[in-house]
């Protein structure tokens, strides 16, 4: 797993954001967070911002990302029998 992925996952547990998820589908919604990410974020440009700024800045994309990835109507219909999953 590329240290970007491992970063990002580590940050959504630290903080928390993966507390209402089952943990039998945590895997899973990790999967689809790495996925939503990579849709949304521009590749890799050869400009990366430094500094305190920049490092908000990521925490805000980061917490942006992971509850419109939780929020998305993808992971509102996915379902395991007749329990709707997160």
């Amino acid at each position: 797993m590329p240290v970007e992925y491992q970063v990002i996952i580590i940050y959504a547990a630290t903080k928390k954001y993966l507390l209402d998820i089952p943990v039998a589908d945590v895997l899973a919604f990790e999967k689809d967070l790495f996925k939503y990410i990579d849709s949304k974020v521009p590749g890799d440009s050869g400009k990366h911002p430094r500094g305190e700024g920049s490092v908000r800045i990521l925490k805000l994309c980061l917490k942006k990302a992971i509850k419109e990835c939780k929020g998305s109507k993808i992971r509102q219909v996915m379902y395991h029998g007749n329990h709707e999953r997160y």
